[in-house]
């Protein structure tokens, strides 16, 4: 592999870091407002803060872990 391959995958290794420690912050601000909404009695809105934590952050957490769990079971 030459130098100039080895430092865009390091770069592109480090970007993709940056982004999961990123989602990571949204996915628990998100769930701060959440609760937040729920305790003030908005319970609308906060049902559509739970829709996008289901559908962006804890629905790939949780198909991640299913394909996890089948490679452990091979």
């Amino acid at each position: 592999m030459n130098t100039v391959t080895s430092q865009y995958l390091t770069s592109l290794v480090g970007a993709l870091e940056d982004t999961d420690r990123r989602r990571e912050t949204i996915g628990a601000q998100l769930a701060e407002l959440e609760y937040v909404l729920l305790q003030t009695g908005e319970t609308e809105l906060a049902a559509q803060v739970t829709k996008v934590l289901g559908d962006r952050y804890y629905k790939p957490i949780l198909s991640k872990a299913e394909e996890l769990r089948g490679h452990e079971q091979s």
